[in-house]
């Protein structure tokens, strides 16, 4: 599998939005080429991430979470339950991981990541997750 991942216009100028993304996919045409999903960059380039999220799930494959100042989930303001209960109900049930800033080291950034999201990943999920 490829995933294409959309990333701000601060990092590229083009495939920025999930639109322009899918649009890539679209034009490639093959079972084996989607879209991944980093809520760090919807955050920055869709007018409404949950809707983004919804409307071009069927062309996910994959999740990168990061709070809305790259630090781990749970660290700024962005709503992971809301996100992940977002995913839940357009069928996804993928891999998360996290693609953050290792601040204020990576065990610690690790460690906050997974006491943030592990409480969410079990309501939104049922259970361990």
């Amino acid at each position: 599998m490829i995933a294409l991942e959309t990333v701000t216009i601060m990092q590229t100028n083009f495939i920025n939005t999930l639109a322009e993304g899918a649009a890539m996919v679209d034009r490639v045409d093959r079972p084996n080429f989607r879209l991944m999903m980093d809520i760090f960059h919807l955050n920055l380039e869709e007018k409404d991430i949950y809707q983004a999220i919804r409307k071009y799930s069927p062309y996910n494959m994959h999740v990168h979470l990061a709070d809305n100042n790259r630090r781990y989930p749970g660290h700024c303001g962005l709503d992971f339950e809301k996100i992940l209960t977002t995913f839940k109900e357009c069928g996804y049930d993928g891999n998360y991981c996290t693609e953050i800033f290792q601040i204020p080291s990576m065990e610690e950034a690790a460690k906050g990541a997974i006491a943030h999201l592990r409480p969410i990943a079990d309501r939104v999920y049922g259970g361990k997750a």
